[in-house]
């Protein structure tokens, strides 16, 4: 931005720029829908007629109407923000462009299986480590096929350590909570395992000899905590005590390299 007018209101002398004054304000562009047109130039033969065109980019879908930055668009609005297809499919509307739920589903599942092999990649690596963190928790699942009808499903959580020089996250969604689902995931896993008391982990301990039980000490706390609420037994409230001296030891050894930690821990011992 500039002055239209350069005279001095004092003296009427032209004024001389010396700085800027700079002011920033957050803004937001909506999203917008375009349309990316493609032209390839095609070549024919003058002495046999051959045809041909350069090739179309590579893409998630082939000769799909859907862009990469589409896909992604739909995929992280899903499976991060929890923003279910039928209200993608209710702000596209707002956009001016009506993707049905059954299209926005099959792009959905090209993108998974786009992944897969990157996702079983990614298991390979996470079973290679020497910890692996597990949890489960239940979910809810909308099943069109029910009349849009509310299913309990679980979805699983597999974990390299902070202290790994990979970081692995690998989910696993299943229809239930039976032990079954983590043998199949870690069947082939031969070091230390931290999880909770669930029976379908035990099981796999008692399956397999190459995992090692490492119990979950958030886990444990936790039972005491609940004892707390209900009583204050003194023993459990000392233990809650404790904990947290822990948790503050945790935080200051947590980044260190493993021989730092292990003198860091003798020294506070």
């Amino acid at each position: 931005m500039d002055l239209e007018d350069k005279t001095c209101k004092t003296c009427s002398s032209e004024m001389t720029a010396i700085s800027e004054a700079i002011s920033e304000k957050v803004d937001f562009i909506p999203a917008k829908i375009i349309i990316i047109r493609t032209k390839r130039i095609k070549y024919t033969c003058t002495c046999c007629q051959t045809l041909v065109a350069a090739p179309m980019p590579a893409e998630i879908i082939d000769k799909g109407i859907p862009t990469d930055n589409l896909l992604a668009e739909i995929v992280a609005k899903k499976f991060i923000y929890h923003l279910p297809l039928y209200r993608q499919q209710h702000l596209f509307k707002t956009m001016g462009v009506d993707f049905s739920l059954s299209t926005l589903s099959d792009w959905v599942a090209a993108v998974v299986n786009a992944l897969a092999p990157l996702a079983e990649r990614l298991k390979i690596l996470l079973l290679e480590q020497e910890v692996i963190h597990a949890d489960e928790t239940r979910l809810n699942i909308l099943d069109n096929r029910r009349g849009s009808s509310i299913i309990h499903g679980y979805i699983w959580a597999y974990a390299s350590s902070i202290h790994s020089n990979v970081r692995i996250i690998y989910y696993d969604c299943t229809d239930s909570r039976e032990g079954k689902h983590a043998q199949n995931i870690l069947k082939t896993f031969k070091d230390k395992l931290v999880v909770d008391d669930y029976s379908g982990y035990k099981a796999l301990f008692d399956k397999y000899e190459s995992i090692i039980e490492a119990g979950c000490f958030t886990d444990v706390r936790c039972k005491f905590a609940e004892i707390v609420k209900v009583v204050p037994y003194p023993f459990a409230q000392y233990f809650i005590n404790e904990s947290a001296k822990l948790y503050q030891i945790e935080d200051k050894l947590k980044l260190l390299t493993p021989e730092e930690r292990k003198r860091g821990a003798k020294q506070i011992g």
